[in-house]
């Protein structure tokens, strides 16, 4: 039902990250619904701005559909739809959305729904099932063409080709849902934040350490002989070496053991107010538990 190669449009295709964080919530949300039921599919509608050839798919919405049925609710289709122009009196219905990984003929079945209300809809298909370690978006763009199959005009999908564009305001909600996954539902967020900047600082001081061993293998086989002298290199070394501040002096020691009682202290400090915290929950749920018996 759909075309592997590439093709180019005519039309030129922007889509905004705010429809592909409304997919993705979409899924989630009807995912908890259900977890035993396998390949979920869910539907929706892309609403944006079409000027000439050009498409700013700026916003989605979900869709009232029943695949057994082969059922869609056009009355709550209408209903967003005339939501959408009054409050965006430039948006207009631009194409649909579903999950899986190749289009399917139901999902054909559902494109030719939609085409009774934009007659070339887009038709995007976002994977949900993608690894950790994928670098490509899971998201496939489509438009139907009309084929001649064995003589006979048949409607298939064709892949087109897609930029993303993002607005400030859009840069920044990318940040804030981004931020919020690394640091987890909420519960123990400080400690993931020191967990996250612990590992950076992890990783920089093994990329130093490893850097460093480099040079003195270099200059370690450079005194031996196995390898010839670099002069220039080795002033380079020169310098890199005297920017390093003196850390054998008796001021520097006495300033280090100086921070380093400090940051226990305050470490020592924050545990104790933790404890006394949890200790004054506590202390609230028994009194509470004791006044109601």
């Amino acid at each position: 039902m759909a075309s592997s190669s590439l093709k180019e449009s005519e039309r030129t295709v922007y889509l905004h990250p705010l429809v592909i964080l409304n997919i993705s919530d979409h899924f989630t949300r009807s995912l908890s619904f259900d977890r035993n039921r396998k390949n979920r599919k869910v539907y929706g509608a892309l609403f944006g701005v079409q000027s000439g050839l050009t498409a700013h798919i700026y916003d989605s919405f979900e869709l009232i559909y029943d695949p057994a049925n082969n059922a869609l609710d056009m009355d709550h289709l209408n209903t967003k739809r005339n939501q959408y122009s009054q409050v965006f009196p430039d948006y207009e219905l631009l194409g649909w959305y579903a999950t899986g990984q190749d289009p399917s003929e139901a999902d054909m079945i559902f494109h030719k729904k939609i085409c009774e209300v934009n007659e070339s809809p887009l038709f995007l298909m976002f994977d949900p099932n993608v690894s950790a370690g994928t670098k490509e978006l899971p998201v496939s763009l489509y438009e139907s063409v009309l084929h001649m199959i064995n003589e006979v005009p048949t409607m298939i999908f064709v892949l087109i080709d897609y930029k993303i564009e993002t607005a400030e305001s859009e840069r920044i909600t990318v940040d804030v849902a981004n931020e919020s996954t690394l640091l987890g539902d909420g519960s123990g967020s400080s400690e993931s934040a020191l967990t996250l900047q612990l590992g950076n600082l992890h990783n920089s001081i093994s990329m130093l350490t490893e850097r460093v061993r480099v040079i003195q293998k270099y200059l370690l086989k450079t005194k031996n002989g196995e390898i010839p002298k670099n002069h220039e290199l080795l002033r380079e070394i020169s310098g890199l070496c005297n920017q390093l501040p003196i850390v054998n002096s008796e001021s520097f020691q006495d300033q280090f053991f100086t921070e380093y009682n400090d940051t226990l202290l305050v470490t020592y400090l924050a545990t104790i107010t933790k404890g006394a915290a949890a200790i004054s929950t506590v202390m609230e749920k028994v009194s509470l538990s004791n006044t109601r018996k």
